[in-house]
């Protein structure tokens, strides 16, 4: 099974994560969007056809301490809420 996604554009307002965080918030996201899309969809022999969301724009919280990994996590289930089932 092959899953393409791409997010041309992500904005994160008040989220506290630094440039040098930035490579771990992708990774994270990377890593759980992957795991929430096989869990999903696995090998059902599903076709999804092409889809986009223009703007996600929705509430997101993390512990306060939450590093870069927890934050890519918790964007990774927002974008897997909005994509076709």
């Amino acid at each position: 099974m092959m899953i393409n996604v791409r997010i041309e554009r992500l904005v994160l307002d008040g989220v506290p994560v630094t440039g040098q965080q930035v490579p771990s918030l992708r990774r994270a996201l990377a890593a759980e969007l992957g795991r929430l899309l096989a869990d999903t969809y696995g090998d059902a022999g599903i076709t999804l056809s092409g889809g986009s969301v223009p703007v996600l724009r929705t509430p997101m919280t993390a512990p306060a301490s939450a590093g870069a990994g927890a934050w890519g996590e918790t964007i990774a289930a927002a974008v897997h809420q909005v994509m076709p089932r």
